[in-house]
């Protein structure tokens, strides 16, 4: 993700503050982990060394969840049109989550990005699922 223009906030442990007076949540490392991320297979590296400063922020608000289950594990559980909103409640404040099937070959980078920029259309008002039923439903009625 780093690689296409994304920025790290923190890696394996991510501390949450809760602004109370806007009900918002803001995602940042520990000071002890700060910059720091594990690439199995190559180990820790030091992100703005390896990447620039720019491929990392110190904090930023946490606007959506997303969460990987194993492709056999999914069962019924998938949303193919995308219209069922998933969310989640971190300390009392509801979170979008969006929960991607993952299996060897998917390209989670594109997944992970696409579900991002999906998420923030549907904030902006624009919803591709309902246009579309709408769009078959009208066509239907023609």
């Amino acid at each position: 993700l780093i690689k296409h223009g994304n920025a790290l906030v923190a890696d394996d442990l991510t501390c949450i503050r809760k602004d109370v007076a806007n009900n918002v949540l803001y995602a940042s490392a520990s000071p002890a982990t700060r910059n720091y991320m594990e690439i199995r297979g190559i180990g820790i590296i030091h992100v703005p060394s390896v990447f620039g400063v720019t491929a990392v922020r110190e904090e930023k608000r946490l606007d959506l969840v997303i969460t990987f289950k194993h492709m056999e594990d999914v069962n019924g559980e998938l949303d193919r049109a995308g219209e069922d909103r998933l969310v989640c409640d971190i300390l009392g404040v509801k979170v979008a989550e969006v929960m991607i099937p993952v299996s060897a070959g998917r390209d989670l980078v594109n997944l992970v990005e696409t579900a991002a920029q999906q998420h923030k259309l549907r904030a902006a008002g624009c919803d591709a699922a309902k246009e579309l039923d709408e769009q078959l439903k009208r066509r239907a009625l023609a």
